[in-house]
């Protein structure tokens, strides 16, 4: 029973790895600026915070458990994890760094994000890959 257990949450692990990624690293800088700085683009960067966030619960939760994840799944899983928080890293210094907006307007946008990298990174000491 055990081992069909484990096939079924591989199988769940492996729907959300193999997810196609609508955004590159250079596609999230460009959306997370021009929310921070235009507003113009705030309702896709809440749906991709939205959707980011459902996925890592959704792997946490798939995670609990599964004693082994395939190898191929979750390198999948630690490769797009390691790539948000990148990403959000790379924004967050670059935003800090450069911009004279960024104590006010941008706060929530960064309070946002920042719980976003925070999940990813306790899910990636999960997957241990």
């Amino acid at each position: 029973m055990n081992s069909i257990t484990h096939i079924q949450a591989t199988h769940q692990l492996a729907q959300i790895a193999f997810k196609k990624q609508s955004y590159t690293e250079r596609d999230l800088m460009g959306l997370f600026h021009k929310s921070a700085h235009k507003r113009a683009d705030q309702s896709v960067f809440d749906t991709w915070a939205r959707d980011t966030e459902k996925q890592i619960y959704s792997l946490q939760n798939g995670l609990n458990g599964v004693s082994c994840v395939c190898s191929t799944v979750g390198l999948s899983i630690t490769t797009m994890l390691h790539m948000y928080v990148r990403v959000i890293t790379r924004f967050e210094q670059q935003f800090m760094m450069s911009c004279p907006c960024a104590t006010t307007s941008a706060s929530p946008i960064l309070n946002r994000l920042k719980k976003i990298s925070k999940s990813a990174q306790e899910t990636l000491i999960s997957v241990g890959v």
